[in-house]
């Protein structure tokens, strides 16, 4: 990195651009001579987080993010119905908890997170696609009988 870096492009020093300085690949050190901190303040500032925010965890994470969240939701259902976990949690803190997870499961993928009624959906669209249609059929005949009112009238 060079030593002369323009103060005025280096971004502030939080966390947020300390992890996005680090995910680019730069080291501790070329961060750390960035904000003229040693290498060690960096490793502080990213205690605990950088284990799991990794360029290779991460990446792992993104392309299997279904399967894990897949996986969650069934170990967090088996977890719940444990009978000593029953005893201790409501009903509605389970139903709670594995709602949330099987949600965020179906956002993943792709799916849909509402119940909607397409049968109505459709029935509705193509009642109105009908009466689209019925209306240009009468736009279409009265502009028919304008102009052969109009040619009527130009003969006269």
């Amino acid at each position: 990195m060079e030593a002369a870096l323009n103060k005025s492009l280096v971004k502030p020093y939080t966390l947020l651009n300390i992890l996005e300085y680090r995910l680019t690949g730069m080291t501790q050190q070329e961060i750390g001579d960035i904000y003229g901190v040693t290498p060690q303040a960096i490793s502080l500032k990213l205690k605990g987080i950088w284990d799991i925010l990794d360029k290779e965890n991460l990446d792992a994470y993104k392309i299997n993010k279904v399967n894990l969240f897949t996986a969650v939701e069934a170990k967090m259902l088996q977890e719940l119905l444990k009978p000593s976990r029953l005893k201790k949690a409501s009903t509605g803190n389970i139903a709670y908890a594995f709602d949330k997870i099987a949600l965020h499961n179906r956002l993943e993928q792709g799916l849909s997170t509402e119940n909607i009624a397409v049968k109505d959906v459709s029935a509705d669209l193509i009642d109105k696609a009908k009466q689209a249609s019925d209306n240009l059929a009468k736009l279409k005949a009265k502009l028919a009988e304008q102009t052969v009112n109009d040619v009527d009238n130009v003969d006269k």
